[in-house]
């Protein structure tokens, strides 16, 4: 379960949440909560419910590089 004390977020990862109505508090609650794995190129996916986050761990930092509703939710 990460606790990261920084979390900032990438531009295309701003306006995907924007389209997809995923909030701030979504995010923390994934990065919290959700289960992680290694991603693709130095990334961590992690997953809660039917939100994915797409991240880089940078020690006790991490940046948001997209989000995904996964398919069946609105």
């Amino acid at each position: 379960m990460p606790v990261f004390e920084n979390v900032d977020y990438s531009v295309h990862a701003l306006r995907r949440m924007r389209r997809r109505r995923i909030s701030k508090e979504d995010i923390e609650i994934v990065l919290r909560f959700g289960e992680g794995r290694p991603g693709e190129e130095e990334t961590w996916i992690y997953e809660l419910g039917h939100i994915r986050a797409v991240i880089v761990e940078y020690g006790s930092s991490a940046r948001i590089v997209t989000v995904v509703r996964m398919k069946g939710t609105s």
